[in-house]
């Protein structure tokens, strides 16, 4: 029994030494990273932080890289401008966003009592499953009361379980976030060292066209995914707008556009198929008591920017003027009746 303290005691003292070296010798740099690694989820707190105060009807939009652009405002600003005496307008957005991210995006969204949430459907992005450090990053801000319903959805498709899901609400506090990110930070710096390059390159190495076509079919991939009701990205959708009705807070789902042409002369698109997996989506949102725009042909191959689905100018100018008035119709009308889109 004696051996067994005296082997426990000193792996817990070469533990200690080893964790007091590291924290030493790299806990700057390991910070630095370990941040770098979870930017995108403290970028979404700052915008939500930078949101107007509340002085008349607001809109507040939850999106994708397709409500932002460097070279141009896209179509949210365009409208926030436009509708300015009347709305006010918060825009919180990152790349790479589902309605994964918009489920624990939509408490701290409410907490600004708008009176319209929208959120962006782009059909490029139902994969469900993928490593995803922005819905684990944003998940302990989901509040306590939501958590019996989480715990029936199918957060598994990113990895996340019910205990995982509570160890990150204790992770998420301040002074053991920090440890965390350091540890993170540790790890990734380990795991990118250059030093592993000396047993061999990390992935065979390819030409330009070879990295090119790779991409494009990875983005094909991801337009082709069928959707169901059954689907975990459909059903995070359906409790993200669920979420909102039960805050009574109006909902519009906007089925962004895609660029379809360019699609189906390579034969990845079939309009039958299209309308039957945006049906599944508009009665998932209908059921849930939110609206569904379905906008994803409306847009010409002239009106986008690149095959991903981001908008030139022209693009965002059009979705402007189709998107504006549906607003405008649920805040300012009293009509109560989704839009006939």
């Amino acid at each position: 029994m004696k051996r067994l303290i005296v082997i426990a005691s000193n792996s817990c003292l070469t533990f200690s030494a080893v964790i007091a070296i590291a924290v030493g010798l790299y806990w700057e740099p390991a910070v630095q990273l370990g941040r770098k690694r979870h930017w995108s989820a403290e970028l979404l707190m700052i915008q939500a932080k930078a949101c107007p105060v509340r002085k008349q009807p607001l809109v507040y939009w939850m999106g994708d890289s397709t409500l932002w652009s460097l070279k141009q405002k896209m179509y949210p600003q365009l409208i926030s401008r436009e509708t300015e005496p009347f709305l006010d307008h918060c825009i919180v957005q990152t790349p790479g966003l589902d309605y994964f991210n918009y489920f624990t995006m939509m408490g701290p969204a409410l907490k600004f009592k708008p009176d319209l949430v929208v959120t962006i459907a782009n059909l490029r992005m139902f994969a469900p499953h993928r490593d995803d450090a922005v819905f684990r990053d944003l998940m302990p801000a989901l509040s306590a009361s939501e958590l019996p319903r989480a715990a029936l959805l199918p957060l598994y498709a990113r990895d996340l379980t019910v205990p995982r899901l509570l160890l990150d609400r204790v992770i998420s506090m301040d002074g053991v976030k920090r440890v965390f990110i350091f540890l993170d930070g540790l790890r990734a710096m380990f795991q990118e060292s250059e030093r592993w390059t000396l047993l061999g390159p990390r992935t065979p190495s390819l030409s330009v066209e070879q990295q090119r076509r790779r991409t494009f079919r990875t983005l094909m991939a991801a337009y082709d995914e069928e959707l169901t009701e059954g689907h975990p990205v459909v059903q995070m959708m359906g409790a993200t707008v669920d979420m909102a009705r039960r805050s009574g807070v109006k909902s519009l789902v906007i089925v962004v556009p895609i660029p379809y042409e360019l699609l189906a002369k390579d034969g990845f698109y079939d309009p039958l198929v299209s309308w039957r997996r945006i049906d599944a989506l508009r009665r998932t949102v209908t059921r849930n008591g939110g609206c569904l725009i379905d906008l994803h042909a409306t847009l010409s191959p002239e009106e986008f920017s690149d095959i991903a689905g981001h908008y030139n100018r022209q693009g965002a100018v059009h979705l402007a003027r189709v998107v504006k008035p549906v607003l405008v119709d649920m805040l300012l009308t009293g009509n109560q009746r989704c839009p006939a889109l």
